[in-house]
C-alpha cells in the first residue's frame, strides 16, 4: 500500500510537470511563429534587402527560442514547487487511508494549511477519532459479553437454520460431572424437532435431555431451552444448556427420604391410634368392675374422649394426606360413635351433619374433634328426656379467609337459665371453654329452640 501510494504521487507530479511543460511549449511556439511574422511583414514594407531580412529573421528566432526555454524551464520549476504543495497533502491523506484499512486507527494527518486540503485532512482526523473512539466501544462491549458468556455456567450453542454449529462456549467445566467426553451433536440430535419448532413458530421451546456417556454410572440429565435469534443473513436459533444432573438426582433423594418419613409417620399414627384403643378397652374393662353409676358415666366419657383422638389417627394412617384430615367423614364418624355407645336409637334422635369440604391439621382437628365429642355427648344426654324426639345438628364452614365456624345444636329442652357454660363444675363443658381459648377462638351460646353452641375458629 506504501508503494503504490508513492508511484500515486509520482505520477500525479509528472502529470502536472507534463501537464505545464507542453502548455509553454505550446505558448511559446505560438508566440514565436507570431512575432516572426509580424517582424517579416514590418521589415518587408521597408525595401531592405531579401538577405537582410532572412537574417534578421532567423537572429529572431534564435532569440525568442532562448528565451522560450529559458522561460519553460523557470515554469518548470516553478511548476515543481507548485506541485509540491499539492501532492505532499495528498500523499499524506493516501499513507493515512493506507494506514486506516491495516486497522491503525490512531493515524492523523498533519496539515495546518486553511485550504480545501487542510479541510479535508481536518476532516480525516474527526473520522479517525470517531472510528477509534467507537472500536474501544465495541471491544469493551465484546470483552464484557465474552466474560458472561465464558463464566455462564450454562452450555450456549449457537446453530444456524441448517443446524450448522456456528460457535459455542461448551468446555468440560460446564459440566458438573467432570466427562468432557459429550460432543455437541450429542445435544443437537435430540432436539431437532424442538428446533424446527422455534425456527417456523419463533417461540422458545423447553425439554429436558438424558445422555449416556462414558465413565458415568448414571445417565447425565440437562435443561435444554432452545430460542430463536438473529444472524447477519439468515434466522438462527441458540440453544441454553443446563446440567441438572444433580438437581434431579437431589429431587430423587428428597423423594425417598419423604417417602420414608411418610411410611414412618403412618406407622407412629398407627401406633397411636393402637395405643389409644388399648387404653379406651382398658377404660372399658374397668369401668365393668365399677357399681356407682356416677362413676361409671365418668368412665364412659373418658372412654369416648380418647375414641374421638384416636378416629382422628386411624383417619390419618389410612390418607394420603399424613398432615390434614378431612373433618366432614371424621365428624360422621365420631357421632356415629357417640351414638352407639349411649344406645341412642337414630330413629328417635336424628343427626344432622353438614360440613363443608374442610381439611384441618392435627394441631386444630383434635380440639375441634374433643370439643365435638363433648357437646354432642352432652345433648345425647341432657336434651332429650324420657324418650324425647328431637335433632342433633353439626355444621362447620368457613366464614371469610380467616375463620371457619363450628356450630352444634340440639332441638331439645334447651340449657339450663341458671347455669353458666363458662364457670361450671361439668369436665365436659370445662374442656370446651380450655379448648377453644387454646386454639383461638370464641364460644357463644343461644337458647332460642333448644340450645346451640357456635364456636368461631382461626383457620
Amino acid at each position: 500500500m506504501a508503494g503504490e501510494a508513492s508511484t500515486q504521487k509520482s505520477s500525479l507530479r509528472n502529470n502536472l510537470m507534463v501537464f505545464f511543460f507542453l502548455i509553454i511549449i505550446i505558448w511559446g511556439i505560438l508566440i514565436t511563429e507570431f512575432f516572426q511574422y509580424v517582424l517579416q511583414e514590418t521589415l518587408s514594407g521597408t525595401g531592405l534587402d531579401e538577405a537582410v531580412i532572412k537574417k534578421i529573421t532567423v537572429n529572431f528566432t534564435t532569440l525568442s527560442t532562448g528565451v522560450t526555454i529559458a522561460g519553460t524551464l523557470i515554469v518548470l520549476v516553478i511548476a515543481l514547487l507548485l506541485s509540491k504543495t499539492i501532492t505532499d497533502p495528498i500523499k499524506k491523506l493516501i499513507d493515512g487511508v493506507a494506514e486506516v484499512a491495516k486497522g491503525n486507527f490512531s493515524t492523523r494527518i498533519e496539515v495546518t494549511s486553511q485550504d480545501e486540503l487542510g479541510q479535508l485532512a481536518r476532516g480525516f482526523n474527526h473520522m479517525t477519532n470517531q472510528l477509534e473512539e467507537l472500536l474501544y466501544r465495541i471491544e469493551a462491549a465484546k470483552k464484557y459479553t465474552d466474560n458472561i458468556v465464558t463464566t455462564i455456567p450454562s452450555i450456549l450453542i449457537v446453530l444456524d437454520s441448517r443446524m450448522n454449529v456456528l460457535s459455542t462456549n461448551m468446555d468440560s467445566d460446564k459440566l458438573k460431572n467432570g466427562t468432557p467426553s459429550i460432543g455437541l451433536l450429542q445435544f443437537v440430535e435430540p432436539l431437532k424437532d424442538e428446533i424446527k419448532a422455534c425456527l417456523e413458530t419463533g417461540e422458545i421451546q423447553n425439554k429436558e435431555i438424558a445422555l449416556n456417556t462414558e465413565g458415568a454410572e448414571t445417565p447425565l440429565v440437562f435443561s435444554a431451552a432452545v430460542s430463536q435469534i438473529e444472524l447477519e443473513e439468515e434466522i438462527g436459533v441458540l440453544l441454553t444448556i443446563t446440567d441438572i444432573t444433580e438437581q434431579k438426582l437431589a429431587q430423587e433423594r428428597i423423594k425417598a427420604s419423604l417417602k420414608e418419613k411418610e411410611v414412618l409417620l403412618k406407622e407412629v399414627h398407627h401406633r397411636v391410634k393402637n395405643n389409644l384403643q388399648v387404653i379406651s378397652s382398658l377404660l372399658s374393662l374397668q369401668a365393668g368392675y365399677v357399681n356407682d353409676k356416677q362413676a361409671l358415666e365418668l368412665f364412659k366419657e373418658s372412654q369416648n374422649r380418647v375414641r374421638s383422638m384416636a378416629i382422628i389417627h386411624e383417619r390419618l394412617y389410612q390418607s394420603k394426606d399424613l398432615g390434614r384430615i378431612d373433618f366432614r367423614g371424621y365428624v360422621r364418624d365420631l357421632a356415629d360413635n357417640l351414638f352407639r355407645s349411649y344406645g341412642v336409637d337414630s330413629g328417635r334422635i336424628m343427626l344432622n351433619v353438614n360440613v363443608d369440604n374442610v381439611f384441618l391439621g392435627v394441631d386444630m382437628a383434635i380440639p375441634c374433634g374433643l370439643i365435638v365429642n363433648e357437646l354432642v355427648s352432652n345433648s345425647l344426654k341432657y336434651a332429650f328426656p324420657e324418650g324425647r324426639k328431637g335433632e342433633i345438628r353439626i355444621d362447620l364452614f368457613p366464614e371469610g379467609e380467616k375463620n371457619l365456624v363450628l356450630i352444634v345444636k340440639d332441638n331439645g329442652i334447651g340449657f339450663p337459665e341458671e347455669l353458666d357454660f363458662r364457670n361450671t363444675e361439668t369436665l365436659g363443658l370445662q374442656l370446651v371453654n380450655t379448648l377453644t381459648e387454646q386454639v383461638g377462638g370464641t364460644i357463644t351460646l343461644s337458647r332460642e329452640g333448644g340450645t346451640m353452641f357456635k364456636i368461631v375458629l382461626p383457620n
